[in-house]
C-alpha cells in the first residue's frame, strides 16, 4: 500500500509525530551542547568527557530498561521518558541562561538525557508492532528512515541557528518537543503482553541472549556495529586530513553530502527491502561500503571524489537499517521486543564512539591513507565472512 495509507491511522500518526519531534529537538540540542560547554567551561576535554558519559549512561540502562518496557508496555515508558527529558532539558535552559552550568550539572544532565533517549527510541520502535500491520511494516519503517534523514539535516541547522540567536534557545526547543511528544503518545492504545508476576533469573539479559543465538539477527546487528565503527573512524580521519590541508570547512560539505545521500537512500528502501532477502541486502551494502572506503586513500586530496564515495556509502545506510529493523520486529518474540530493541538502539550507536578513538590513536602513528585502508579492510573482512556459505546465517 502507499505511504499515505499510514497517515490515515491516528495511532501511527501520533507515534510518527512523537518520534519526529523528539529527534529534531534532540539533534538541535546535540549541536548546541558542545558550543555551550566550550563557552561556559572553556574546556575541549569536557566535550569529549560528555560524549563518554552519554555513551556509558546508554549502556548502563540496557538490562533494566528493556525489561521495564516489556513488562509495563511501551506507552507509559515513552510518556515518562518524554516528561523526564522535558524536566531535565528545562533545567538545562535555566542553567545556561543563568550561567550556572558546572561540570557536575553538565555530566548529570547529559547522562540522564542520553539514557532516557535510548529508552524512548526502543519503546517507540516496540510500539510499531501494535500500530502498524505486519504487511505494512517495511513501508512504515522506510518512512521513518526518510524522517530521520530529514531531521538529521534540519535538526543541526535549527540548533546552530537557535544557539546563535540565544544560547538557551535550542534547549528550550528541546523541552517543548518532549512535552508535545508526550502529548502525542499519551492517548495511544497499546496492549501489554502477558507476563509472570515474578522476574525470573536471566530476564534482564534475554535481549542479548536472543540476538546472540538467532543467526540472522546476530548477523544484521553485527553488520550495523561494524559499519558504524568504521564510519565513525573514517569521519575523524577526514576531519584531520582536511584540517591539515587548511580545508576544515569542507568536512561539513562531506557530511552534508552523506546526509543528503541518506535521504535519497530512504527513497530506495521500500523496493530494495521488498525484493532482496535481508542477509543478501546487508551483505551487498557491506561490499559496496568496503569498496568505497578502500577507494578513499587515493581520493583524500580531492574533495569531489571524497563526497562521491561518502555519498555512495550514504545511499546504502537506510535500506540496511530498515531491513534490520523490520527483521528484528518480525522475528523477535513479542515478550522480548523491548529488550531486543534496547540492545539494538544502544550497541550500534555507542560503538561509533570507539571508531574516532581508534582512528585518532592510529593517526598518531600511521599515515592517514593507511588508517583509512585499515578501516576498509575491516569492512571487506566482515563482508567476506558474511559471504562464506558455511559461516553465514540463512537468508532472511
Amino acid at each position: 500500500m502507499g505511504v499515505l495509507t499510514h497517515y490515515r491511522d491516528r495511532g501511527y500518526l501520533r507515534l510518527w509525530l512523537a518520534q519526529a519531534l523528539s529527534t529534531v529537538g534532540s539533534l538541535a540540542s546535540m549541536v548546541a551542547l558542545p558550543l555551550v560547554v566550550l563557552g561556559e567551561l572553556h574546556s575541549a576535554s569536557a566535550v569529549g568527557l560528555t560524549t563518554f558519559v552519554e555513551a556509558a549512561a546508554a549502556v548502563a540502562v540496557v538490562p533494566a530498561a528493556g525489561l521495564v518496557i516489556d513488562r509495563l508496555g511501551p506507552r507509559p515508558v515513552m510518556v515518562v521518558a518524554d516528561l523526564a527529558r522535558a524536566a531535565v532539558s528545562g533545567l538545562l535552559v535555566w542553567m545556561v541562561w543563568a550561567h550556572r552550568l558546572g561540570p557536575a550539572a553538565l555530566f548529570g544532565t547529559a547522562a540522564v538525557t542520553s539514557a532516557l533517549g535510548v529508552v524512548f527510541a526502543a519503546a517507540s520502535t516496540a510500539a510499531f508492532r501494535q500500530v502498524v500491520p505486519p504487511d505494512r511494516l517495511t513501508a512504515a519503517l522506510s518512512v521513518n528512515q526518510a524522517r530521520f534523514a530529514v531531521a538529521s539535516i534540519v535538526g543541526p541547522l535549527v540548533g546552530a541557528a537557535c544557539y546563535a540567536w540565544s544560547p538557551p534557545l535550542p534547549f528550550l526547543l528541546d523541552t517543548v518537543s518532549f512535552l508535545v511528544s508526550a502529548a502525542c503518545v499519551a492517548p495511544l492504545r497499546l496492549a501489554r503482553e502477558s507476563r509472570p508476576d515474578r522476574i525470573r533469573p536471566g530476564e534482564a539479559v534475554a535481549g542479548w541472549r536472543f540476538l546472540w543465538t538467532a543467526p540472522l539477527p546476530r548477523y544484521l546487528v553485527s553488520a550495523a556495529v561494524v559499519g558504524n565503527f568504521v564510519f565513525g573512524g573514517v569521519v575523524l580521519v577526514l576531519l584531520a586530513v582536511f584540517q591539515d590541508q587548511g580545508r576544515g570547512a569542507q568536512t561539513g560539505v562531506v557530511l552534508a553530502v552523506g546526509a543528503l545521500a541518506n535521504l535519497a537512500g530512504s527513497a530506495l528502501t521500500g523496493p530494495a527491502v521488498r525484493r532482496v532477502p535481508a542477509r543478501t541486502l546487508v551483505l551487498g551494502v557491506t561490499v559496496v561500503w568496503a569498496a568505497a572506503v578502500l577507494s578513499l586513500p587515493v581520493a583524500l586530496g580531492d574533495v569531489a571524489w571524497v563526497c562521491a564515495l561518502i555519498g555512495i556509502c550514504g545511499l546504502g545506510g537506510p535500506p540496511a537499517q530498515t531491513v534490520t529493523q523490520t527483521t528484528l520486529l518480525r522475528v523477535t518474540p513479542p515478550a522480548l521486543t523491548g529488550r531486543v530493541q534496547l540492545v539494538y538502539q544502544v550497541v550500534p550507536q555507542v560503538v561509533p564512539a570507539l571508531g574516532p578513538l581508534v582512528g585518532a590513536f592510529l593517526l598518531d602513528r600511521l599515515p592517514a591513507e593507511v588508517v583509512v585502508l585499515g578501516f576498509g579492510l575491516l569492512l571487506a573482512g566482515f563482508a567476506a565472512f558474511g559471504a562464506r556459505p558455511r559461516r553465514c546465517p540463512v537468508n532472511g
